[in-house]
């Protein structure tokens, strides 16, 4: 059931999106998001996706009352990690390959607020 349950959560983080980018004016109206924002204000690409992020990610566990790791916190690196890769696929550095810690530390370790759901995904093997 907590399948499901992650799937309707990432479906309702793909809605913040438009497109390739996070939808700011969709996530600055949203309190609970805004919340994960620097001064409850998320100004670019990366701070909205990042406060979606944790917003997600802490809707998720509560909703499955376990916030110790599980196999779900892997389903979720695989959707950041496709966020991230189309961020970088932008960039101007995009002929360079790009690892997801390094694609994390460049794009969205700098607008962390409130949460940093990354320590969680240290217990995932090869990340």
């Amino acid at each position: 059931m907590d399948h499901k349950l992650m799937c309707k959560y990432l479906n309702i983080a793909d809605s913040y999106f438009k497109g390739k980018n996070a939808d700011m004016k969709i996530i600055n109206k949203d309190p609970a998001i805004k919340y994960y924002c620097y001064n409850g204000v998320c100004e670019t690409n990366e701070a909205g996706i990042n406060a979606l992020v944790a917003y997600i990610f802490n809707q998720f566990k509560r909703s499955i009352e376990n916030h110790e790791y599980n196999k779900y916190d892997e389903y979720f690196v695989m959707w950041l990690s496709d966020k991230l890769f189309k961020i970088h696929d932008e960039s101007k550095d995009k002929d360079n390959e790009i690892t997801l810690n390094q694609a994390y530390d460049t794009y969205l370790k700098n607008h962390k607020v409130n949460f940093n759901y990354w320590n969680f995904f240290y217990n995932i093997e090869s990340l």
